[in-house]
C-alpha cells in the first residue's frame, strides 16, 4: 500500500472544500431515496389533482390540467367534449379522485368524477413506457358506454411525449409542461406558505422536473468544489482507486469501501493491519463524497478522450455525467440550448450502466431558442406550446463508457456533429 496514504487521506478530509461537501452529499429530500416509477408518479399526480388534499390549493391543479388539455386538443378532439363552456366554468369542489379504477378489462390510472357537473376525466399516465393492449380504446369505450350523457375528457399524460404505435384519437396527448407552468406560477406569485413551498419545490425538482444545482443556492458550488478537490488531491484519489484490499474472494478498491462493506465484511472477517483498518474507517465514514469523487475521475478521463477526438465540442463534467455541445453555439451564461449527455445510472437491482441522450432546453437566453427548436426538429422530438425541456435516449444499457472506432457511441456523436455543425443562430 502507498506510503503515507493515511496521512494523505486525512489531509484530504481536512480540506475546507471536502468539509463543505459533507452536508451537500447527503439527501436533500426524501424523494431522492425513492425510485419514481409510473405508479408513484400517478399517486402524487392524483394527490395534486384532489381539491380536498392537504396541499390546500383546492382545485388549482385540476383546473390547470383541464385548461392546458383544452388548449392542446385538436379540433376533432374538441368536438368530443360535450360542452367547452361547462369545462371552462367547472366547479371542482365535489371531485372524487380514484386510482386504478377497474373497468373489467383493465385499470384506469386516474379517474376524476365530478357528479354535480356530470363530468368524468380519464388519465392514463406514461413515463417512458408505451400504450399497450388497446388500453386507451378499452377505457374510453367503457366510459362512453357507462357515462353516455356526461361530459368526458380523456388525457394521455406522457412525460416523454413519445410516439405510441397504439393510440386512440379521443385521448389528448400532453406532457408535464402544464404542471411545470402551474408550479412556476405559484412560486413566482408568492402565494404559498413555507410548508407548501417546500412540498411543491420537492415535487418540481425530484418528481416531475429535472433537478439542477442552480435552482438551490446552497448547492450551487457543489460541482466546482468536487472539481477543485479532484485537482488538489488527484494523487491521493487515484491511489484510493488503484489500491485494493481482499474481502472474502474479491479485491475491492479502497475508494469503494462503504459502511455495509466495512461493518458487514471487513470488521468481522478481515485481518487488516492497524493503518489499513484506519484508512478503511475514514473512507466508509465519508463514502458519499468518495463515491462522487470516484465518478468524477471516471468522467474526467472520458472527457479527455472526448475533447481529443472531437475538438469542436465544449464539455462540462459532473460526478455522474458529461455533457457536450458545439462550441460556436455555447451561450456566455445560462442553460445550454442543447447537448448530448453521457450518464452513469443504476437499474432496479443496483447494477451500474451508462446511457447517452440528446437534450434540448428553452430555459436559457431567448436568442438561442430558435436553435433549440431546430435541434428538436432534427431528432423529431414532439413538443407543445410553452415547452421548456425535452430529452430523448439514444443509447441505453451500455456496460462501459469509452470511445472506440465504429462503436455505437462514436456513431451517435458523429451523427450529432453532422446534424448541428452548420446550424446558425
Amino acid at each position: 500500500m502507498k506510503k503515507n496514504l493515511l496521512n494523505d487521506l486525512c489531509n484530504l478530509t481536512f480540506d475546507k472544500d471536502f468539509q463543505a461537501l459533507s452536508t451537500r452529499c447527503s439527501e436533500d429530500s426524501v424523494f431522492e431515496l425513492i425510485t419514481m416509477d409510473e405508479n408513484r408518479k400517478s399517486d402524487i399526480l392524483s394527490w395534486l389533482l384532489n381539491p380536498a388534499a392537504s396541499h390546500q390549493l383546492n382545485g388549482y391543479f385540476l383546473k390547470a390540467l383541464l385548461n392546458y388539455t383544452c388548449n392542446s386538443a385538436s379540433p376533432e378532439q374538441i368536438k368530443n367534449f360535450k360542452s367547452l363552456f361547462n369545462i371552462a366554468t367547472l366547479s371542482t369542489s365535489n371531485s372524487k379522485i380514484i386510482r386504478e379504477l377497474s373497468t373489467g378489462k383493465g385499470r384506469i390510472d386516474i379517474a376524476v368524477f365530478i357528479p354535480n357537473e356530470k363530468t368524468v376525466i380519464v388519465i392514463e399516465r406514461k413515463d417512458g413506457t408505451s400504450v399497450h393492449n388497446n388500453q386507451l380504446k378499452s377505457y374510453a369505450d367503457w366510459v362512453d358506454s357507462n357515462y353516455e350523457k356526461w361530459n368526458k375528457v380523456f388525457i394521455l399524460s406522457d412525460s416523454y411525449l413519445k410516439h405510441h404505435e397504439e393510440y386512440d384519437d379521443r385521448f389528448v396527448h400532453i406532457d408535464d409542461t402544464w404542471l411545470e407552468d402551474a408550479l412556476d406560477d405559484l412560486f413566482n406569485r408568492g402565494l404559498l406558505n413555507n410548508k407548501q413551498e417546500i412540498q411543491l419545490k420537492d415535487l418540481c425538482q425530484y418528481v416531475f422536473g429535472d433537478w439542477s444545482e442552480k435552482r438551490e443556492p446552497y448547492y450551487r458550488e457543489f460541482n466546482s468544489k468536487l472539481n477543485q478537490i479532484s485537482k488538489s488531491h488527484c494523487n491521493t484519489i487515484r491511489a484510493l482507486e488503484t489500491e485494493k484490499i481482499k474481502v472474502g474472494n474479491k479485491n475491492i478498491a479502497l475508494i469503494n469501501i462503504t459502511p455495509d462493506v466495512f461493518f458487514g465484511k471487513i470488521i468481522p472477517k478481515c485481518k487488516l493491519k492497524s493503518e489499513e483498518l484506519k484508512i478503511c474507517e475514514v473512507i466508509q465514514q465519508n463514502h458519499e463524497i468518495f463515491a462522487h469523487l470516484h465518478g468524477l475521475n471516471e468522467f474526467d478521463l472520458f472527457n479527455e478522450e472526448l475533447t481529443k477526438s472531437f475538438p469542436h465540442f465544449v464539455t462540462c463534467i459532473y460526478y455522474d455525467s458529461v455533457i457536450l455541445m458545439y462550441k460556436k453555439h455555447q451561450p456566455s451564461s445560462g442553460a445550454w440550448p442543447y447537448y448530448l449527455k453521457f450518464e452513469r445510472t443504476k437499474n432496479e437491482v443496483g447494477s451500474v450502466f451508462y446511457k447517452l441522450s440528446i437534450n434540448v432546453s428553452r430555459r436559457g437566453d431567448e436568442r438561442y431558442h430558435s436553435i433549440t427548436e431546430r435541434v428538436a426538429d432534427i431528432y423529431q422530438m414532439k413538443r407543445q406550446s410553452n415547452w421548456k425541456y425535452r430529452h430523448l435516449d439514444l443509447i441505453t444499457d451500455m456496460e462501459k463508457i469509452e470511445l472506440e472506432d465504429g462503436n455505437d457511441m462514436c456513431k451517435k456523436i458523429n451523427e450529432f456533429e453532422k446534424a448541428i455543425k452548420d446550424l446558425d443562430l
